[in-house]
């Protein structure tokens, strides 16, 4: 990358001769160029067309700088890609659950934290998201923490875990009929792994496909469903394939989820972090399960965060 990137320098330079900076270029042994005086101009372009086995620099419009791979991949070359929203009080904040078994945003957000100048990654206490922006895609560290119990009764087993809201939705193109079980989804390159989890949204006719599930006995573009406490999942009707057919709305990483017995009368804490590539526009937030009741969630503390790693 680093000699790619002197050559893209030499040839700014060598495009700005006319301007007299022929004697900034300096040339070492090993090909190397070093620039000693001026600056290298390039013009505001919008995205170039792709060359196979070669790579581009340029910018854009929105003051931020790329790198096109020869495949046509385009890479935001500013490192500066983080965001967090938070809460913290002496006092608990109730996060209601209304259904057993369904994962629901964690809505007690009441801070936005840093975030990058570019805004790569917004924080939003409105929406208690994290989103990102329409060139913000690449490979993020996801984490989280939390001070938690739960609302009343026994101690509840609760899975804490962030959901990705896809900017662009999982096609579903089928689903096994009424009364099979377990539940398969049929989602071409679909990209999951078992352990993850998933929110189901628009299928027709076997509605029982439809809401938040784990991910079991996954092929390349299929894979089962099981409900959250790992209970087999069965069809309630024959899968329509009209318009719309369905779509993986939100994915949930199975690498950043907590999964634990809460406490009602102590408070516990929670954390996870892992790496996760994003695409633009995708957006973050934090989501809970009570997979034994509908007791809500008690925080008095909760913190989201992500930022880009190198690319």
């Amino acid at each position: 990358m680093k000699r790619l990137f002197s050559l893209f320098l030499l040839l700014g330079i060598l495009a700005g001769q006319s301007h007299g900076i022929n004697d900034a270029i300096k040339f070492g042994a090993s090909g190397e160029v070093k620039i000693t005086s001026g600056e290298i101009e390039l013009p505001e372009i919008t995205t170039p067309s792709a060359v196979s086995g070669s790579g581009k620099l340029y910018t854009k419009s929105n003051n931020e700088l790329f790198f096109q791979d020869g495949n046509g991949a385009e890479h935001l070359l500013h490192g500066d890609a983080f965001g967090n929203i938070w809460f913290h009080s002496t006092s608990t904040a109730s996060v209601t659950i209304s259904t057993e078994d369904s994962l629901t945003l964690i809505d007690s957000f009441t801070v936005v934290g840093d975030q990058d100048d570019l805004g790569n990654v917004t924080g939003n206490i409105s929406t208690n998201l994290l989103t990102l922006s329409s060139v913000g895609g690449a490979k993020y560290e996801i984490a989280f923490h939390a001070s938690i119990s739960v609302a009343g009764g026994a101690s509840k087993e609760l899975i804490i875990i962030p959901g990705i809201t896809l900017n662009a939705p999982l096609d579903i193109t089928d689903v096994t009929d009424d009364m099979v079980s377990p539940i398969v989804i049929t989602s071409v390159a679909h990209g999951l792994n078992n352990g993850d989890m998933v929110l189901i949204a628009g299928v027709l006719v076997n509605v029982a496909a439809n809401g938040t599930f784990g991910i079991a006995n996954k092929a390349d573009d299929t894979f089962q469903i099981v409900a959250l406490d790992g209970t087999a999942t069965t069809g309630d009707g024959d899968y329509n394939q009209g318009s719309p057919t369905g779509d993986i709305t939100i994915v949930f990483p199975g690498n950043l989820v907590v999964h634990r017995e809460v406490s009602q009368t102590t408070l516990g804490a929670i954390s996870a972090e892992a790496d996760r590539a994003l695409n633009n526009s995708d957006a973050i937030g934090l989501y809970v399960a009570n997979l034994d009741d509908t007791n809500n969630l008690s925080t008095v503390a909760v913190n989201l965060n992500i930022f880009k790693l190198g690319d």
